[in-house]
């Protein structure tokens, strides 16, 4: 299955891996262009054209629903969707300093989408430093390691152990704190955390 079929890479992935004989189940929220990609495929490719929004979990359900009813089956991804968005300078006050949370090792099973983004957050300071310099804008990550907090209040966790990988870990313990969690002056009760996300949203 190919996200972002209809064009560019995903096009030429699809175009590629059906010259070499494999099924393919094609997705992109084009549907245009996706049935072009579909039709310009090697003659005798097995394929499915599926349009929809990789964004939206219905529609990625009824994607692998129709695959598996016309496959039986999914064994590959290809997750290559994506947009741009809008780019535009991001910021204009001079002499300011914008700090950001991010973390560069990820040890957590099951953690991927929180791994995903803490590690976009370093790369979007990394662009943001770039771009902001001229204005005197100092943008630094801090990568806090293992912190005492009450995130768990936010974390739902299901079949963890299928995630889980064994590891033997260096002898040592923990810098500056002598093996224990950094701690933090008071931590919100739960019932607050819930409370100042519903306000949030």
């Amino acid at each position: 299955m190919i996200t972002g079929a209809a064009s560019g890479i995903g096009r030429a992935t699809a175009e590629r891996l059906a010259s070499t004989g494999h099924r393919l189940v094609l997705f992109d929220c084009d549907e245009n262009a996706l049935s072009e990609t579909r039709e310009a495929l090697a003659e005798g490719t097995e394929a499915i054209a599926i349009a929809g929004d990789v964004s939206d979990e219905a529609d990625v359900g009824e994607m692998v629903h129709e695959t598996k009813a016309h496959f039986g089956r999914l064994d590959d991804v290809v997750a290559n969707a994506g947009i741009n968005g809008v780019w535009a300078p991001s910021g204009a006050r001079r002499s300011a300093s914008i700090i950001a949370d991010g973390v560069r090792t990820f040890t957590n099973p099951g953690a991927t989408a929180y791994s995903a983004t803490k590690a976009a957050q370093v790369a979007m300071a990394q662009q943001l430093a770039l771009e902001l310099r001229k204005h005197r804008i100092r943008v630094n990550v801090i990568c806090p390691g293992a912190v005492e907090t009450n995130i768990a209040a936010s974390s739902r966790i299901r079949n963890r152990a299928e995630a889980e990988v064994r590891v033997i870990w260096p002898q040592g313990s923990i810098p500056l704190t002598d093996g224990s969690l950094a701690k933090q002056p008071m931590l919100p009760r739960s019932s607050d955390f819930c409370s100042a996300r519903r306000h949030r949203m």
